[in-house]
């Protein structure tokens, strides 16, 4: 019964482990997707870019340190 449970324990923690892997990859494809490819035309959209890519880095960091935790 014991030896049950313990399988049934390392089951759900590699289970949480997939589904958590699952979400950063998800995420990090949603935030690469979101990268223009086209290069700014004037002043103000490559303005306009650097700060999305500046959000992109922040999010970045975020998921960065989620990953360390697995």
């Amino acid at each position: 019964m014991e030896a049950r449970d313990q399988k049934l324990h390392g089951a759900g923690e590699l289970h949480r482990f997939n589904r958590d892997v699952e979400d950063a990859l998800s995420r990090m494809q949603e935030k690469y997707a979101s990268i223009p490819e086209e290069l700014g035309r004037d002043l103000r959209t490559v303005q306009s870019y650097i700060k999305k890519h500046e959000g992109f880095e922040n999010d970045l960091v975020a998921l960065e340190a989620q990953v360390c935790e697995f």
